[in-house]
């Protein structure tokens, strides 16, 4: 794994030779968040207006995608959203043991819906903030933070789960059954 640039300014290109091994995608996952929570808050992303979008790119925060005036499809979609108790109640036992990287789009249709409800279901489940780390992409589902290509990032939203530092699956665009049930089956495959 090679970074180069300067993590300040976050102006720095992602390479990665991807390997099989088990080893060097923790590693990978454990570079991600150590970037990530090296910078300041002011540092993490750029916003841009587009039309009636707003476009995010970057890491974001939970708390200001909480925004009503900024970003009303992520503050009531999460106030709506109702996952069921009984999914919620077997996913609660494995919350120490997981990590999510989420790759999403403030433009994208799929995002303003799945988010949302990934971070009501997160709360209600006990995952802490820092198992969670949002990246925010354009149109282009780039981002001036890594080359997602790198990782196989194509569709937005895409929530990569890891259990115990490992990628088990990958939640991909939108919801089969619910979030909670789409999480949970991929999670009791492990």
């Amino acid at each position: 794994m090679y970074l180069s640039g300067k993590i300040k300014s976050l102006k720095f290109s992602f390479t990665l030779t991807i390997v099989q091994n088990k080893k060097h995608l923790k590693n990978l996952f454990y570079a991600l968040l150590l970037i990530l929570s090296s910078c300041s808050s002011s540092e993490k992303f750029t916003l841009k207006k587009e039309g009636s979008d707003i476009i995010l790119n970057g890491p974001v925060e939970k708390s200001y995608l909480n925004n009503s005036k900024l970003f009303p499809w992520f503050y009531y979609g999460y106030k709506a959203y109702q996952p069921k108790d009984s999914i919620l109640n077997l996913l609660k036992p494995e919350v120490s043991k997981l990590g999510f990287l989420i790759f999403a789009g403030s433009w994208c249709g799929d995002t303003q819906k799945e988010i949302p409800a990934f971070y009501k279901v997160a709360d209600l489940i006990g995952v802490k903030d820092n198992q969670i780390q949002l990246i925010m992409v354009d149109r282009n589902k780039q981002t001036h933070f890594i080359k997602t290509s790198v990782l196989g990032i194509k569709p937005v939203p895409c929530i990569i789960i890891y259990k115990d530092s490992v990628e088990i699956g990958r939640f991909i665009e939108s919801s089969k059954l619910s979030m909670e049930e789409d999480l949970y089956q991929i999670i009791n495959q492990h």
